[in-house]
C-alpha cells in the first residue's frame, strides 16, 4: 500500500487533509480478476454435471457465485486502510480505515460523533489558494 493524501469532510463541509495507506485498483486489474472469477465459476459448474450428487445443483450454483464474484470485483475500485488525521469539526485526532469498496467511505468522529467521509485528494478538485506575493500587499516586502 502506498501513503496518500485523503480528505476527511463532516456534514457540514469543513475538510482536513490526512495521510493515509491506500490502494487504487486500475480497471484492467479488475475486469482481469473478475473474468478470473467468472472463469472458474463457469468450469467448475460444467465439471460439476459428470459429478453425481452435485450434478442437481453444482450447474447453477457455481456460475451464479462466479457471477456475483465478478460484479463485486468490478465495484471494488479502491481500499483506504489506516487514515489518521485531525476531526474537521472538533479537531480531536482520528484514525479511519479498514473501508472498501469505493469512496467516499463513511465512518463517524469518536468524540463528537458526526459523520466523516473520506476520500483521496486526487479524484477531486482541491482549491488552491492565491499567492500572498502575487496580489500586490504594498505593506509587505517579498524577497
Amino acid at each position: 500500500m502506498q501513503t496518500q493524501p485523503f480528505l476527511i469532510r463532516d456534514e457540514f463541509g469543513h475538510t482536513t487533509i490526512a495521510p493515509g495507506h491506500g490502494v487504487n485498483y486500475s480497471t484492467p486489474m479488475r475486469w482481469s480478476r473478475a473474468g478470473i472469477y467468472l472463469g472458474c465459476g463457469l468450469t467448475l459448474g460444467l465439471a460439476s454435471v459428470f459429478v453425481p450428487v452435485v450434478q442437481f445443483y453444482g450447474p447453477i450454483l457455481f456460475p451464479s457465485v462466479g457471477l456475483l464474484l465478478a460484479a463485486w470485483t468490478l465495484q471494488i475500485r479502491a481500499h483506504a486502510d489506516r487514515v489518521t488525521g485531525a476531526c474537521p469539526h472538533c479537531g480531536d485526532p482520528v484514525v479511519l480505515g479498514g473501508y472498501g469498496p469505493s469512496y467516499p467511505l463513511a465512518d463517524s468522529c469518536p468524540k463528537c460523533r458526526h459523520l466523516l467521509t473520506v476520500e483521496p485528494t486526487d479524484e477531486i478538485e482541491m482549491p488552491v489558494e492565491a499567492d500572498p506575493r502575487e496580489e500586490g500587499d504594498a505593506h509587505h516586502t517579498w524577497v
